[in-house]
């Protein structure tokens, strides 16, 4: 490949095409699998030429193979053409005959450009094309381009992979920089770190490249961070980095700040950790680590039927004599899909000390679920999202617990204090909504709360900030611990005389 085609530098110099060290390990593996079979899923830094890399090495398949179709999928509009154009550039520079080893001449098949972003070769039936989705084709290799980006990944991504035969003969390779947590190229790609995915995972970052150092200066001490991105790396990858590649990323790291993990990731939780839209503050979110319940406490309550049923909260922390705890619930409708959840956090020390999550957990259930956790937590204050089903479970939750939460307002003109029990959320302009988030990230940043749930870490991860600035669950996940957790949170937070209460009847 290398002395066949040629690229555009970034500084406009045409030049054959020569690996880099990234681009070296993806040519050694796919030579060990003999070009044929390959399944490969990688997270790289930026303008490490893994693009480039794949699409010549699928048009150079595409020209030397019969019967060949070439598959390039780009996650939108305009990269169709600068894709293209690596393609053109490459095909239309290769040597028009190349004399073998055996001594027969190749001759390079000669292009159709009848399609948009295509080129055809008739005089052997093979293709390769740029397209945001197939065209209905059986590909022999497909690559997908930055996979994290792609919107509609249902409609557009699974069924072009699902295209490909799994014959051994075809070739699928899937690369992205980072999106963020929770989209489908993070969750494939940590299934396979895990070995429990389809593809081999290779991650690239910042350190494979040998451009990347910096000579020191001699009174050059790495930086504290600096050196603890040496030591993953040691750990993790058996690589020891040297003072030029630490220098080179302590100068990055004063231009880029905190764009510096996203735009060249150390180890890839950076690169996934840091991505653009992420609501929570993604260093304070590497350093909460979740744990295991020290125990799960059974509930059982009655079913519509008559028969009973239980569920358990996971208790990371028992309750304290004395001590205050709030209980923030989040119901639903119980039927699958939106989740009921509970948070409880202890007043003092803003810690999460326990959490029920359910899909099953109907309104009037969830009452019953509730007495139970908040008597358990030293009669805890329970404050109920009256939104939607919450009014179910007060209705029910009045009868049998005297601690529930009141919101208070006040009439302007005749000082009328008007309580109803709940908590009701509002959204826009002037809602309470902003204000409940707003203080959930601020005490993330700080670090001055305790959360032990992988559940709800795993909701904030992937709780992003839309293209209207609205701060949401992305598509297909959940934020109900978060709402539940933040409805508590605020709560502990208020002065008592901007509330009430209400007692059993």
């Amino acid at each position: 490949m290398e002395h066949l085609y040629k690229i555009k530098t970034e500084d406009a110099r045409l030049t054959n095409l020569k690996f880099n060290e990234v681009q070296e390990e993806l040519w050694d593996y796919c030579e060990s699998k003999g070009h044929r079979g390959i399944e490969i899923i990688v997270d790289k830094a930026r303008k490490e030429g893994v693009s480039t890399w794949w699409l010549i090495y699928y048009l150079d398949d595409t020209l030397w193979t019969p019967n060949t179709t070439s598959v390039i999928l780009a996650h939108k509009e305009k990269d169709l053409r600068k894709l293209f154009k690596i393609a053109k550039l490459a095909y239309s520079n290769c040597p028009k005959s190349v004399k073998l080893e055996s001594g027969k001449i190749w001759h390079r098949p000669e292009a159709n450009y009848d399609n948009v972003n295509e080129l055809t070769f008739t005089e052997i039936n093979s293709t390769i094309y740029i397209a945001l989705e197939n065209r209905g084709d059986t590909p022999t290799n497909l690559h997908v381009s930055e996979a994290a980006h792609i919107k509609d990944v249902e409609q557009r991504l699974i069924p072009t992979i699902a295209a490909v035969p799994s014959n051994g003969r075809c070739n699928v390779s899937i690369e992205s920089t980072a999106n963020g947590v929770g989209d489908w190229f993070e969750e494939t790609f940590h299934e396979c770190e895990a070995g429990e995915g389809a593809y081999r995972p290779f991650f690239f970052g910042w350190w494979k490249k040998a451009l990347n150092c910096i000579t020191p200066p001699k009174d050059y001490r790495p930086s504290e961070e600096a050196q603890h991105k040496a030591s993953l790396v040691l750990s993790r990858y058996g690589v020891k980095l040297s003072p030029e590649q630490l220098c080179w990323w302590d100068v990055t790291k004063k231009k880029q700040k905190r764009l510096m993990d996203q735009e060249n990731p150390t180890v890839s939780e950076d690169s996934f950790l840091t991505a653009a839209g992420m609501v929570f503050d993604p260093e304070s979110m590497q350093k909460i680590t979740p744990r295991a319940p020290i125990s799960r406490r059974p509930i059982k309550v009655e079913t519509a039927e008559g028969k009973t049923e239980t569920f358990y909260a996971d208790i990371y922390v028992e309750p304290r004599p004395g001590r205050h705890y709030v209980l923030g619930g989040d119901p639903s409708e119980g039927v699958g899909g939106d989740r009921s959840a509970i948070e409880i956090i202890d007043s003092l020390t803003q810690e999460q000390v326990a959490e029920l999550v359910s899909d099953r957990l109907k309104p009037a259930q969830m009452a019953v679920v509730v007495e139970n956790l908040a008597k358990y937590y030293n009669n805890a204050l329970a404050v109920i999202e009256r939104n939607n089903h919450g009014h179910t479970v007060l209705d029910r939750l009045k009868d049998i617990y005297g601690n529930v939460f009141c919101m208070v307002t006040i009439d302007e003109k005749t000082s009328k204090r008007t309580k109803k029990m709940g908590w009701l959320t509002t959204g826009g302009p002037g809602g309470n909504r902003d204000l409940l988030l707003d203080t959930f990230e601020g005490v993330v940043a700080d670090l001055s709360v305790k959360i032990y749930s992988a559940i709800l870490k795993s909701e904030m991860l992937s709780f992003v900030t839309d293209d209207t600035g609205k701060r949401e669950a992305k598509q297909g996940k959940h934020d109900d611990t978060i709402l539940a957790f933040a409805i508590a949170l605020r709560v502990v937070r208020m002065p008592r005389t901007s509330f009430d209460v209400q007692r059993l009847n």
